[in-house]
């Protein structure tokens, strides 16, 4: 979809599905309303999965998948990791050994059909590198930002993800 229709509308077709289909699943998985922090965590994560997805579709649209995703991919695994150690965390050394043992995996499967002699790739322009770096970033930090969820609102931080993520698309 993202090569036949701008990302903008990708995106926002996206943002409301999954806003229907949160809606529908709050009273089978319930839980009350969240704490009001939780409402905040989820409006920051709406406004970074935004921005991530847009960039992501736009990037897809213009360079190779196999270009564009691992770079992504990589980008959004190391954030939390990085956030985590920023924030204080001390892992051990083998958790550490784990979380690079874990990038370098979704960089070697992500790029697992990328072929060097491909032309599609070899024309993937530096701004849709930049845009999937841009992309990783977001989502990262969207992971970053439900991670201080106190988790007791069920679904309720996605719904306030969506009320932002919709508007701001």
């Amino acid at each position: 979809a993202s090569r036949r229709a701008e990302s903008t509308v990708v995106t926002l077709v996206g943002q409301a599905a999954g806003l229907v289909v949160v809606v529908a699943l709050m009273p089978i998985v319930g839980g009350g309303p969240p704490p009001a922090a939780d409402w905040g965590y989820g409006f920051l994560g709406g406004a970074f999965g935004a921005i991530a997805l847009m960039c992501f579709y736009r990037a897809l649209a213009t360079g190779a998948m196999t270009v564009i995703a691992p770079i992504a991919g990589v980008t959004c695994a190391v954030v939390p990791a990085v956030w985590g150690l920023a924030a204080g965390d001390r892992p051990s050394g083998a958790a550490l050994i784990g979380v690079l043992v874990a990038v370098l995996a979704i960089a070697l499967v992500s790029g697992a059909g990328a072929r060097p002699g491909n032309p599609e790739e070899q024309r993937t322009p530096l701004s849709a590198h930049l845009l999937a770096l841009v992309a990783g970033l977001g989502f990262g930090s969207l992971s970053v930002a439900l991670s201080y969820t106190s988790g007791d609102g069920g679904l309720w931080p996605v719904v306030a993800m969506r009320c932002v993520s919709l508007p701001l698309t």
